[in-house]
């Protein structure tokens, strides 16, 4: 134990650093179990949209347009909770909501 607090003393920097990124971590976790929603696997993914699952891109329309998968439809970031009553058909349906990173989706 007194080696921690011997390089604590010494390496104040990187101690900081350090417990800044754990709290980010922590920070970051919290947040997205806050939002209730879930990350799965690409073979998931693919599982749940042959199944029938509703796949929504979430990118803008100009990466639509380049590219995605088929049949899923294009909502802009912003609106997925506006128009969250337009998709009450498919309650008995996954939603797949993606991106490019991971990010917008989530």
């Amino acid at each position: 134990m007194n080696r921690f607090f011997e390089y604590t003393v010494n390496h104040p920097f990187l101690v900081a650093a350090a417990a800044i990124l754990a709290v980010l971590a922590i920070a970051i976790e919290l947040r997205a179990r806050a939002r209730g929603g879930q990350t799965v696997s690409a073979a998931d993914a693919v599982r749940l949209a042959n199944s029938g699952a509703l796949l929504l891109d979430v990118r803008d329309a100009k990466a639509y347009e380049s590219g995605h998968i088929i049949d899923a439809r294009q909502v802009a970031e912003a609106d997925v909770a506006a128009r969250i009553d337009s998709f009450k058909k498919y309650k008995e349906k996954p939603v797949l909501l993606y991106c490019e990173t991971g990010f917008a989706s989530s």
